[in-house]
């Protein structure tokens, strides 16, 4: 509903491609909410006419179970010798996520594994930022303050036409909306998507 009205407030974009977009977590909406507008079943048929393919960055493509890749990760960049790896294969059977306490065998390695890469701010093992903790916490921190100073800028806000009464300070990841995760692995939306034909861009930036 958004979109539909800024466009008929700016009816000279109504001609321009229409792409959905998003980063991250936004892997998880975004080709769930193209899919949606592509069948026609939410906004209007008008938007579906428009809609020209997504955009994701470092998307996420599952929500449940996607820390058991990082063990793989870690090895093919090297933060974990290859005679680690090999044992939290056979130990772990590739789950990483939720270890079984009576596995002793695999907790150990696991440990192994947590003292060689705690070194890795988690948040950015997928990112491909290689720094220390510290340091990775003073980026994302810096990060975080720019966004919502820019975000809560008066020129800023004027520019894209917002109500400043409806939203008061804006803050990134505030974690006060409330959902369910329920949406599993996506890849079956981008599959269709593509089956479709509308074209997608989807990259990876921090290495």
């Amino acid at each position: 509903l958004i979109i539909l009205q800024w466009l008929h407030d700016h009816p000279e974009y109504k001609s321009n491609p229409f792409y959905v977009s998003g980063i991250s977590y936004g892997g998880i909406p975004v080709p769930i909410l193209t899919q949606l507008i592509s069948n026609g079943k939410i906004f209007s048929i008008r938007l579906h006419l428009w809609l020209q393919g997504y955009i994701l960055g470092n998307p996420i493509t599952k929500v449940s179970g996607i820390l058991n890749y990082r063990v793989l990760f870690a090895y093919g960049m090297g933060l974990i010798s290859e005679e680690l790896y090999k044992s939290l294969k056979v130990s772990c059977k590739g789950e990483y996520e939720i270890i079984d306490p009576s596995n002793a065998a695999c907790s150990k390695n696991m440990q192994a594994y947590n003292e060689a890469s705690n070194h890795i701010y988690a948040i950015f093992i997928h990112s491909g930022i290689y720094s220390s903790q510290m340091s990775s916490k003073i980026l994302l921190m810096e990060w975080i303050t720019l966004v919502d100073h820019w975000a809560n800028n008066k020129s800023v806000q004027e520019a894209l036409h917002v109500r400043r009464e409806t939203i008061g300070q804006w803050v990134s990841c505030s974690g006060t909306l409330p959902y369910t995760e329920n949406a599993g692995s996506v890849v079956p939306y981008h599959a269709n998507l593509s089956t479709k034909g509308y074209r997608s861009l989807i990259y990876r930036f921090g290495t």
